[in-house]
């Protein structure tokens, strides 16, 4: 899934850079062998050339991803189809990142959509529905796996991600609350660095989409999409976010294989983590400048590094910087 996302976010990035140069090229090389079409339907054309490459380009993104997960040997399935009850596993960071991962995922596509040409409402509900049937996919094939299951937790937080885009994108033409993540590499103590590794991973990349105890995940409000005040910028927003930290296991810090105890720290306290921070809606920063365009588009999935106020254990603690 992550794998996805970032195939997006790549697509995303080189259709804005490369469009209008790749289009203009066709179309010169197709004048020299072809009659001249009118300028209506010369664009036409090129529109719905725009439209099938998006499209295929997106189905072949999708249905490749899913191949791909039959084919890894993480996946290994049994032949009877399982649900499981994950909800209260990795104190609910996994659910966020499904959430996040939906929401982003539906974003971009939805842009590159309507980018190429398709009206709004069709862009997103092309987007909704393709990203939710990929999702559905993906957790079909989770319900086939021995040790796994189908989470409709899971689920739960791809629908409402989707949702929370389209919702907005339909109803107030922008979005008001944006669903963001912020994470900064761990470094942990060595005794603790095979477990992190096992579960978490070991190169950044992975870590940074797979370390509980790394992220944050924002719901971030523009505020003057609320308010219209002109003494306030319109790229100013007022974020809330949510941690945890703590986390060596699924449910536990404490785990066994085949009755023998392979991992005990239920020293180390599993807690909750709310902040509270101003962030950046980076696309309300005007500028003529494609590249930036398309980088304040990408860059707006992550959450602004800045002060924050942390409650946490009881407290309330002060974050110079908060990733």
């Amino acid at each position: 899934m992550k794998r996805f996302l970032l195939t997006l976010f790549f697509c995303h990035v080189i259709h804005e850079l490369l469009a209008q140069e790749n289009f203009v090229a066709i179309q010169k090389h197709v004048s020299r062998d072809f009659p001249v079409k009118s300028a209506d339907q010369d664009s036409k054309a090129k529109n719905d050339a725009k439209k099938w490459i998006v499209a295929g380009a997106s189905t072949a993104v999708l249905a490749g991803s899913i191949v791909y997960l039959t084919q890894i040997s993480n996946y290994k399935y049994s032949k009877g189809f399982h649900t499981k009850n994950d909800n209260k596993a990795w104190m609910q960071m996994d659910k966020c990142t499904h959430a996040f991962v939906a929401y982003t995922s539906n974003r971009l596509l939805s842009e590159t959509y309507e980018w190429a040409g398709f009206r709004k409402q069709e862009a997103i509900l092309i987007s909704s529905t393709s990203i939710l049937t990929y999702m559905s996919l993906k957790e079909f094939l989770d319900g086939h796996i021995a040790g796994g299951g189908w989470s409709w937790g899971d689920m739960g937080a791809n629908a409402f991600g989707i949702s929370l885009f389209a919702a907005q994108e339909l109803g107030w033409k922008e979005q008001k609350i944006q669903y963001k993540l912020s994470a900064f590499p761990r470094k942990y103590p060595a005794d603790l660095k095979p477990r992190t590794d096992e579960i978490y991973g070991t190169n950044i990349p992975k870590k940074l989409l797979k370390d509980y105890n790394a992220q944050t995940y924002w719901l971030s409000f523009n505020i003057n999409s609320f308010t219209k005040s002109s003494k306030i910028p319109d790229w100013l927003n007022i974020s809330f976010g949510y941690g945890a930290d703590g986390i060596y296991g699924a449910a536990s810090n404490y785990e066994t294989e085949n009755g023998q105890v392979i991992f005990d720290r239920r020293d180390i306290k599993r807690y909750r983590q709310f902040y509270i921070s101003p962030d950046i809606d980076f696309t309300k920063i005007k500028t003529k400048s494609k590249l930036l365009k398309t980088f304040f588009v990408v860059a707006n999935a992550f959450k602004m590094p800045l002060p924050a106020l942390e409650i946490s254990e009881g407290k309330i603690k002060g974050r110079l910087v908060q990733f």
